[in-house]
């Protein structure tokens, strides 16, 4: 079945002007897009940048809280004053103003360091306007009074809110005036400090290099990202570098002849810092994890053996074979590197042979502490 539609004709001119309607609304159309378009792009532009500069104000408001903790003597809002007529800050039944701490609890206070208070500093010295309240500006007096008062509460400052209310007639006036935050003395911190966020809490905001206390005796050069928030992976880097606090050296002495077979002992040190040898026993006691490097060398003429012990175990062993005499007698050596705990014990023992020694000192036993873990 064929279906046929009946088209009427326009004249060519109502046809040319509908056309140029239709194409004069889409260009209208296409420009609204357009202008939309731009607008929402600038709208995202604008919205990253409010990130942007919300973490930053986050990150401020981090580094000015760690230089508050690490502020010992005052921190305070210096000259806040509340200027009042007719206007209660409390009427006995409902706080009509408070400020908000860094926590974002609301304290009621405003003198001082009274949490959980409704305080003025009139109501602390006996000089309310009112002697029947705490602070002025409760007595609802019909002419201007003030309340004064610096707050140094340490835990809870900065500040971070204000709020007042309670004017509900045209002659309640009211006025409010925060002064600068002040910040005296320091803080007693590890020197130096045991990680990043200690250090920002000291006051150091730049990012860079710095030497921290992981564990007693050693310091580790780290990488701290005060860019980041604390909780970031990357706020602390360790780098691997690590500085001893006190340095391990030492080299013991014989001079004189050792013919038992046991630990060696030593006549003295010509070098001991850290006092990790004890000469008169012969055995270096590790104050600290680490690599340790070791060296033992001594004079002989008969076939002798000597070895270098860590707790009891053998890590090393020199031998010198027989000569004909005096005049031949040889220096071995032995050097070797040993990964140490602290407490861990290195002696150098003689299994056979003599070792000989003068006041010129032929024989010793060196160490030292390379590397800290």
């Amino acid at each position: 079945m064929k279906i046929k539609i009946a088209l009427n004709s326009a004249p060519e001119s109502q046809g040319a002007n509908n056309l140029e309607e239709i194409v004069s609304k889409l260009q209208a159309k296409v420009e609204e897009l357009a202008k939309d378009s731009a607008k929402m792009e600038e709208l995202e532009r604008d919205n990253a940048q409010l990130k942007l500069e919300i973490a930053e104000l986050k990150l401020d408001n981090k580094n000015l809280k760690s230089r508050l903790e690490n502020t010992v003597e005052d921190r305070d809002y210096d000259g806040e004053r509340y200027d009042c007529f007719s206007t209660a800050l409390y009427d006995g039944e409902i706080q009509y103003a408070w400020w908000e701490d860094r926590h974002g609890d609301p304290q009621y206070y405003w003198d001082g360091s009274h949490a959980g208070e409704h305080m003025c500093n009139c109501g602390l010295t006996g000089n309310c306007v009112d002697p029947t309240f705490s602070c002025n500006c409760d007595a609802e007096a019909p002419q201007w009074e003030y309340d004064a008062c610096t707050i140094i509460n340490r835990t809870a400052l900065p500040i971070t809110e204000l709020r007042f209310g309670g004017l509900l007639f045209d002659a309640q006036k009211a006025n409010h005036t925060l002064g600068a935050l002040v910040c005296k003395g320091r803080a007693s911190l590890d020197n130096p400090a045991g990680s990043c966020s200690s250090l920002r809490q000291a006051g150091h905001i730049r990012t860079g290099y710095y030497l921290i206390r992981t564990k007693k005796g050693r310091l580790d050069v780290v990488l701290c990202r005060m860019d980041l928030e604390d909780t970031d992976v990357e706020f602390q880097r360790d780098t691997g570098a690590r500085i001893v606090e006190e340095g391990v050296y030492f080299d013991a002495y014989r001079t004189s002849t050792w013919t038992s077979i046991s630990t060696m002992q030593f006549q003295g040190t010509e070098v001991n810092i850290g006092d990790a040898m004890a000469p008169s026993s012969g055995i270096f006691t590790a104050p600290l994890d680490g690599i340790y490097a070791f060296h033992i060398h001594f004079w002989t003429d008969t076939e002798t053996t000597v070895t270098l012990r860590k707790n009891e175990e053998t890590k090393a062993a020199t031998h010198a074979n027989d000569v004909y005499g005096a005049e031949d007698a040889q220096t071995p050596g032995q050097s070797v590197l040993l990964q140490l705990s602290a407490g861990d014990k290195v002696t150098v023992y003689l299994n056979d042979g003599e070792v000989l020694s003068n006041s010129n000192r032929y024989t010793h036993f060196v160490g030292y502490l390379l590397y800290p873990m």
